[in-house]
């Protein structure tokens, strides 16, 4: 091999790296939007707790 194939197989195996490095913060990035979604609905139902023991309709 010469150092061009070299270096082409070591850019290989960095944009893998990468894209599995990518692949993982995406999944993180989906999850923590689903907590979001799940906060949000949390909130909600306090919100409309709190307005029915103050009698709100």
């Amino acid at each position: 091999m010469n150092n061009l194939e070299n270096f082409s197989n070591w850019l290989q195996i960095f944009s893998f790296l990468i894209l599995i490095e990518d692949f993982n913060n995406t999944d993180l990035m989906k999850y923590l939007a689903h907590q979001d979604n799940l906060l949000d609905k949390i909130i909600q139902q306090n919100e409309e707790i709190l307005n029915t023991l103050k009698g709100d309709k």
